[in-house]
């Protein structure tokens, strides 16, 4: 019944359109029911089943955002009223974008009955969980008097604003499906089940579902309208796979517990892709966005009405196009092979855009109307301009009209696609579709009458040429081999137009409509592309696909990209327990099964994982930590009960063979080339299946956990344990190969499709054994750890590296000599194994993952399982394009220059042609960029300005070099940008600094040399000078030196005989008989004063004469004066003079103080020693001359220092300040009873002085 009744409304309804029902349908299907129910009872008698029936379904997603009052989704196809006695099923899912964060709200699956609101199930205004609200007033019911009543929910939250435990609040991106069922009493209130993400895994059922989840009361719930509402804050609700049934088992799907691999694929379809967003970011257009156009050097160039901006990713740099475009409104871009940026308006014809210079074509250079609709290029480099009056080419820099275009002539082309034939579709309004190749024009299909294609929008072809059409209304026709396909865009609107259509190289087309946002057409199913994808909005403007396949849509004044996820992070919110995945395998094909350590053996079922029973093991046995699948389809299992063979996977629960092995904890499992079953332990045991048991086959040398195993081609077994090394096992023993590698820490194990053993090391790389030979790789750069968690290998025979921040790509080595080449690194989708997460009390997991029948890539990690589809990932195919912009000279753009690109393709750096600033002080900014969309916010850039600066500067992520100041001269500026996985790019500009006039090499040439000759004529003059200075203070020492001698001469000569006259007549005379006594005394006293002052006129020659103005002179004075002022005293005056003394000139002045100390020194122990000898010692070392008195006398100490008269304190005041008069010191070192000591030194050069000092 099910079967004959689904095929009917397949029959009789559209494609992708929701089926409608009448009265009389409605009427029909009663009457069939009630024929099918007697049927049923004698069914039921026979087999004891009876069959349910779905009464409308609609699974396409929609997105309800305040939506006012909403309108029906039924279109009056079914209704219940107050007197229905049956029970009706109501199912429906949701992606919550307005959650418990953007309260308040309200969003609901609503039952109205004639614009009565009766029962809503979804979220209440007032209510912070999921909630159902009713009217009370109509009816008396058992529900509580509040406007709304909270949902049971498995999934509790914490308390929060009074609500209790049992409640889920909704959360943007974990969805929900719920069904609630309604049992129709006439007359009164309605039973209402509701059950919040029920089990409808294979075998579910109404009545098993956990209390926990349910919730019941009663409620009016008549109608005769359903309706999908949403009002308040946040972004609404995405409803899809609604259904009303009879029964709850229509909605569990009744085959096997495999699940199909098109459900597989179609859950990462529905997850592919990720939105990001630019919405009023510095330098975009205030105004909507109607075109996006990618140029040849990888800029993406935006056009609202009057304004065209550029963007590398990073940076929106608007462009003024008024002057060129002569004010006229923007309306579609194109950017030619060339490099070439084409801009249609309008009203104001065609721009161009090349090498930074604008140039403007309109009806008077030949085009067939101002306004251009459309640019497309041919084969040769031929422009296709499509306008409102008809198509013309570009040719020899004009435009040209195209042969063959009659019934073209003066209508509008909507839209241009050249496919990869190189043929040019063209679509034209009121005259249907044309195609351009081999130079002629023809009508497309031939002889079509068909009136849906007299209007087309757009026109494209995918990469199984079939042709796709956006006709007039929400209609998008496909041609496949002769016959048409329509699908219809699901209408929330009154007008879903579909403006816009494009292919990518993945095979899908894209549907932009004016209201109802993205539609994607893969593998002939029509996905919603909306809000449950975080796409925002729902007005596409416009599409483009880039060089790099992504997908950006202009709507609104937005700019949105639409990226393919590369990875998919599977957790807690697709069923995984919380805690590391053990292993990973695709037991049947699109049937993929994982193990966690604490919460047991889960399935995939295409969306969720669900924990699966087991035959033969309780709840309580849930401590699986390996599994193998082997050849026969078998799956192996090892639990703490030991080893467990499921031999039907799609029965798990079923059959099921238990091996028990008490005490023995298995880690690792492998199939031998000869179907014999290995398994490694934790405690280093490798066990052999053997006659239906385990036997102990071997045992590695450290005794350490095997980790992982590999069969090898010969039938012996590989065995990796963490700490002991790389193994491997025969029947005659084990063979260690851990000599040949780099750590013995083995994490995993990969046999290729060739034969050759990769093995990754923890710290110590990968290593691959080929016939027996061990060569080791370093881990590739980039990795953000160095330890392998995971390792597979794709189709392609690429190997892909699990590891903490993601997965990465290589490229096998050709040979030993090579490294691992990096094709791309991909983090993970959602999460990341920040930590190495333990079981509680167990050892560390050893994560293993598989290859499904998909191709995907499927590994177990520390926070769950990581997806990896490699056909999706872009790998390593683009380069990076490298662009200097611009250079501004003190804000202006420098004369000359022209931008420059240049890609990481090229082994070579580009360089651009040099251009010249002029003389004076500049500033300069040199402007750079790489257009990138893929994290551009990863590049890093780096500059060196050659003749100026000394090293490169580390630049990051800055796009911009700042001088202030560049001096004349020549210099070559180098920019260099690095990306992901080793890609490189690099370019340069030469230019010079022009010199002021007084700069140049000859004006400073001839100034040097005038400056030269200037120095050397003034020093010249200055030695002179100095010269004549110089001999002329010689001339007055010579002069003075004269004058001296003189002086000294006449002293000696004149006064000094007149004074020896004086004195020898005295003496004479008082020698002389003469009785006057006095007189005598007087005569007496005139000799000895006369012979005083001739010593004294003696010692003022001899400091006069400047020929005594010497070392040896004074020390030999001072000695003989000595002697003679000690003779005959009665000391003993002993005396210490070198025998040579340097010569070292001492003047007159200095000769005097240092005599006159001595003397004074003399005179004291002359006066007050009281000894009975006295040393005087003279020396000179270091050019110091040193003079020491020493007598043996009674000495003073500090008592005595005091009691001293003022004469004697007077003398020792005296020699000192003599001393320090000529740069010298004296020393004084008395001890009472010990004699005194007094030392004088005299420097006799400046380094002496500073000495002494």
């Amino acid at each position: 019944m099910r079967a004959i009744y689904n095929a009917l409304r397949l029959f009789n309804r559209e494609p992708e359109r929701p089926l409608e029902f009448d009265s009389s349908s409605i009427a029909a299907l009663r009457f069939g029911r009630t024929c099918a129910f007697g049927f049923g009872l004698v069914w039921l008698l026979a087999t004891s089943v009876t069959q349910a029936t779905t009464l409308w379904s609609n699974p396409e997603a929609t997105l309800i955002y305040n939506s006012g009052s909403g309108s029906d989704i039924l279109k009056g196809a079914l209704k219940r009223d107050d007197t229905a006695r049956d029970t009706l099923y109501f199912k429906f899912h949701i992606a919550p974008l307005s959650d418990s964060k953007t309260e308040e709200y309200f969003a609901a699956f609503e039952l109205f009955e004639t614009d009565t609101e009766r029962l809503a199930v979804g979220n209440a205004l007032a209510a912070y969980a999921y909630s159902a609200f009713f009217k009370t007033g109509d009816a008396e019911t058992t529900a509580p008097a509040s406007s709304y009543l909270d949902l049971h929910s498995s999934s509790h939250d914490d308390v929060v604003t009074g609500q209790s435990p049992h409640y889920e609040f909704p959360r943007r991106g974990v969805e929900r499906t719920i069904i609630f069922k309604v049992q129709y009493v006439a007359g009164g209130d309605d039973l209402v089940t509701v059950w919040l993400n029920p089990d409808l895994s294979v075998g579910a059922t109404e009545v098993h579902q956990p209390e926990s989840l349910t919730t019941r009361f009663n409620a009016n719930a008549s109608f005769d309208e359903i309706r999908l509402r949403h009002g308040g804050a946040g972004e609404g609700w995405v409803f899809s796979d609604l259904a009303i049934a009879t029964s709850f088992s229509d909605f569990v799907d009744p085959s096997s517990a495999m699940p199909i691999e098109d459900e597989l694929n179609f859950f990462f379809n529905s997850q592919r892709f990720v939105v990001e967003t630019w919405l009023r970011e510095p330098g975009m257009p205030r105004t909507d966005l109607r075109a996006l156009a990618q140029t040849a050097d990888g800029y993406l160039w935006l056009a609202s009405d009057d304004r065209v901006v550029r963007f590398d990713g990073v940076r929106f740099v608007p462009f003024e196009t008024r002057a060129a475009t002569g004010g006229g409104i923007v309306q579609t871009l194109f950017g030619d092979s060339q490099g070439a940026l084409w801009i249609g308006t309008t009203d104001r014809g065609l721009t161009r855009y090349a090498n930074g210079e604008f140039e403007t074509f309109t009806v008077q250079q030949g085009l067939p109307s101002a306004n251009v609709t459309a640019i497309a290029e041919g084969d040769n480099g031929e422009i296709f301009v499509g306008t409102s009056s008809g198509l013309a080419v570009w040719r020899s820099s004009q435009p040209h009209s195209i042969a063959g275009a009659g019934d073209m002539q003066g209508k509008a082309v909507k839209s241009l696609f050249r496919d990869r034939e190189g043929t040019l579709w063209i679509a034209v309004w009121n005259a249907g579709i044309f195609r351009y190749r081999n130079g002629a024009v023809s009508q497309w299909p031939e002889g079509t009458s068909d009136e849906t294609l007299q209007n087309p929008q757009s026109v494209v072809t995918d990469g199984k040429g079939r042709v796709w059409i956006a006709a007039s209304g929400d209609a998008v026709l496909c041609h496949d081999k002769g016959h048409w396909r329509r699908y219809r865009i699901p209408r929330n609107s009154q007008s879903p137009h579909v403006r816009i259509l494009t292919s990518d190289a993945e095979g899908s087309v894209w549907a932009g409509s004016t209201s109802e946002g993205l539609y994607q057409f893969r593998e002939d199913t029509l996905t919603p592309v909306n809000a449950s994808a975080g796409f925002p909005v729902n007005e596409v403007s416009a599409m483009l696909v880039d060089h790099s396949g992504n997908l950006w849509i202009a709507g609104g004044s937005g700019l949105h990209l639409l990226k393919r996820k590369q990875t998919f992070q599977l957790g807690q919110a697709e069923g995984l327990g919380k805690g590391p995945v053990a292993s990973v395998a695709e037991v049947a094909p699109g049937l993929i099964w994982a193990i966690q350590p604490e919460h047991g053996l889960l399935g995939w079922e295409g969306g969720s994982f669900r924990r699966l029973s087991v035959a033969g093991l309780g709840p309580e046995d849930s401590n699986f930590r390996a599994m193998l699948v082997t050849r026969d389809k078998a799956c192996w299992l090892a639990c703490g009960k030991g080893l467990l063979l499921i031999r039907d996977p799609q029965a798990v629960a079923d059959e099921s063979q238990l091996f028990q092995l008490p005490g023995v904890n298995i880690t690792a499992l492998a199939e031998g080339n000869d179907g014999s079953i290995w398994a490694g332990t934790r405690e280093g045991q490798i066990l052999r299946l053997d006659q239906g048991r385990l036997r102990i086959h071997a045992q590695s040398g450290s005794k350490s956990p095997v980790v992982a195993m590999a069969a090898e081609a010969d039938g012996q077994i590989w065995v990796g344990t963490d700490g002991g090394g790389l193994y491997l096992v025969g029947e005659t023993g084990l063979v260690n190969f851990s000599d040949r590698l780099l750590r013995t820490s083995i994490q995993a194990l990969h046999r290729d499709a060739k034969g050759t053993l990769w093995v990754a090391m923890v710290e110590g790389g990968l290593a691959a054994v080929a016939n027996k030979q061990v060569s080791v790789y370093p881990l590739p750069s980039g990795l953000s750890d160095n330890k392998i968690y995971g390792l597979l290998e794709d189709r392609a025979g690429r190997l892909w590296l699990s590891h903490r921040g993601g997965v990465t790509c290589a490229e096998k080595p050709s040979s030993p000599s090579d490294g691992l080449a990096v094709l791309g690194s991909f983090p993970f989708g959602n999460g990341s194994t920040e930590n190495l997460l333990q079981s509680p009390g167990s050892n560390t997991i050893y994560p293993k993952g598989c290859s499904s029948s998909s191709g995907c890539l499927w590994f177990g990690n520390y926070n769950g399982i990581t997806v990896v589809d490699p056909l999706e990932c872009a790998v390593a195919t683009n380069g990076l394009v490298l662009l200097l912009e611009e250079v501004m000279v003190d804000g202006l753009p420098a004369a000359g220059f022209k931008p420059i690109a240049a890609s990481s393709r090229s082994a070579k750096s580009r360089k651009s042609p040099a251009f010249h600033v002029g003389p004076g002080h500049h500033h300069l900014e040199l402007r750079y960029s790489s257009p990138h969309f893929e994290n551009p916010e990863q590049l890093r850039f780096r500059y060196q300005m050659k003749g100026l600066d000394q090293q490169w500067t580390e630049a990051g992520s800055s796009r911009i070099a700042q001088y202030n100041y560049v001096p004349a001269g020549d210099y070559q500026f180098i920019v260099s940008v690095d990306g992901a996985n080793g890609r490189h790019a690099e370019t340069a500009v030469d230019f010079s600094v022009s010199p002021y006039f007084w700069q140049h090499w000859w004006v400073l040439s001839l100034a040097s040399v005038g400056l030269l000759a200037s120095v050397i004529g003034g020093a010249r003059y200055l030695e002179h000078q100095k010269m004549k200075r110089h001999m002329k203070l010689l001339e007055e020492e010579n002069a003075l030196e004269r004058e001296r001698t003189r002086i000294a001469r006449d002293l000696h000569d004149e006064i000094g005989a007149k004074l020896c006259r004086i004195s020898f007549l005295s003496a004479h005379a008082a020698r002389l008989d003469n009785d006057n006594d006095e007189l005598k005394e007087q005569i007496w006293a005139i000799e000895h004063d006369s012979r005083d002052l001739l010593h004294s006129l003696d010692e003022i020659v001899w400091v006069v004469n400047p020929q005594n103005d010497t070392l040896e002179h004074v020390a030999s004075y001072i000695a003989q004066y000595t002697q003679n002022y000690f003779q005959g005293t009665g000391l003993n005056c002993e005396l210490e003079i070198p025998k040579e003394l340097p010569h070292f000139p001492v003047s007159s002045q200095t000769r005097h103080h240092l005599f006159l100390a001595v003397h004074e020194a003399l005179t004291n122990v002359l006066k007050h020693s009281g000894a009975n000898r006295v040393k005087v010692t003279i020396a000179c070392s270091d050019a110091v001359l040193r003079i020491q008195v020493r007598d043996e006398g009674k000495g003073f100490g500090e008592t005595t220092r005091a009691s001293q008269t003022r004469e004697s304190a007077d003398g020792l005041q005296n020699m000192r300040q003599r001393l320090e008069a000529i740069g010298g010191q004296c020393r004084i070192q008395s001890t009472p009873e010990h004699g005194t000591a007094v030392e004088f030194k005299l420097p006799l050069n400046r380094e002496a002085k500073e000495k002494v000092k």
